[in-house]
């Protein structure tokens, strides 16, 4: 239990918001079926920012580091949930922020490409260009 109260009391302390990070909305882009989002700051997101009624950029953001990946979560005080994401990263800046399809199980780089993966498929970006490439099912 000592474990768990260090964790909560770690996690309770102010977090960065996604705007912080991320900067304001540049451009969005259908793809396909998607919305792709270029910040002011240069990061890509394939998420709709001002789903329910609020914007997700107001979120607090936590961040799980793997490397130049890693796992974030938002936390919005108007939602009911947290939302997470995966996430490549250039130095500390974060240069995609991707969701998955279904239920995460993680995010790799190979060569060029940042594959964010779900139990329904992949998401693959270019981390060169931030370009978002396809989907699979």
């Amino acid at each position: 239990m000592q474990h768990l109260r260090k964790f909560n009391e770690s996690e309770s302390t102010s977090n960065p918001i996604l705007r912080d990070l991320v900067g304001d909305v540049k451009e969005t882009k259908k793809i396909g079926y998607y919305f792709i989002t270029e910040t002011t700051k240069g990061c890509f997101l394939n998420f709709d920012t001002q789903e329910m009624d609020f914007d997700w950029l107001d979120s607090e953001v936590s961040i799980y580091r793997r490397g130049d990946t890693a796992e974030i979560t938002l936390r919005h005080p108007k939602a009911r949930w947290n939302r997470n994401f995966n996430a490549y990263f250039e130095g500390d800046m974060p240069k995609i922020i991707s969701t998955y399809p279904g239920d995460e199980r993680g995010c790799f780089v190979f060569g060029d490409v940042f594959i964010s993966s779900g139990h329904d498929g992949n998401y693959l970006w270019n981390v060169k260009t931030g370009e978002f490439k396809a989907n699979t099912w």
